[in-house]
């Protein structure tokens, strides 16, 4: 199953859809990160539909572990699932591909690691987080108008969803200063996308002699 980023919000959230939003473009509303011109490495927390700041990084270690739903009023440090699942994920790779552009040249290097969760809320006030540790996502190196990938794989265990959303928590993390030019996300077919595993199927679901074991 693919997954994709929308420009649309899921609650608080930024949207994840199996539906594809189409040819690749800049997100609208812009959703990213000012570049930080000093004191980097430093994090700073995704938020829907917003491009943060230079003066949210600082030091303080993120994603951590615990969802936020109100980074500013309305606005969550997740992307989500449009609807709850039900449904077990085989044991495997995930692939995220997390897709960015400057309008100028950006000149700074940075990374987007994340966390999954599970929850029946869609708040993710009660949210289970299935990661053991933080995915860390590969370093782009000097962002410019050309749209490059800050890309992970996550060994991820068998797990099943009972009518909850999943969740992934993100974070920006900066190892190099650079200029000032925002890293805006990319939407589109083969931007910024989650790739799962495969899904077993409940037998007692599909008609007689047409059970094969998993969905793609």
């Amino acid at each position: 199953m693919t997954l994709y980023l929308t420009n649309s919000a899921a609650g608080n959230f930024q949207e994840l859809s199996e539906t594809s939003p189409g040819a690749d473009a800049d997100s609208s509303p812009n959703v990213g990160w000012q570049g930080w011109k000093s004191g980097a490495p430093e994090y700073s927390e995704f938020e829907r539909a917003t491009v943060r700041a230079a003066g949210t990084f600082d030091v303080t270690v993120l994603p951590d572990g615990s969802i936020n739903p109100t980074v500013e009023a309305g606005k969550g440090d997740c992307y989500r699932t449009t609807s709850t699942y039900t449904t077990t994920f085989i044991a495997g790779i995930w692939s995220f591909f997390n897709s960015f552009r400057a309008i100028g040249l950006a000149n700074f290097d940075f990374q987007i690691n994340m966390r999954v969760f599970r929850d029946t809320s869609a708040d993710g006030s009660t949210a289970t987080e299935v990661t053991s540790a933080t995915i860390i996502g590969s370093v782009i190196t000097d962002l410019n108008t050309l749209q490059l990938d800050s890309t992970a794989s996550w060994n991820a265990p068998s797990f099943s969803l009972s009518n909850e959303y999943l969740f992934i928590q993100a974070a920006c993390f900066i190892s190099e200063v650079g200029g000032s030019n925002p890293a805006f996300y990319r939407i589109g077919d083969t931007a910024t996308r989650i790739i799962t595993t495969n899904q077993l199927i409940d037998p007692r679901r599909m008609p007689r002699g047409a059970y094969t074991g998993v969905r793609y």
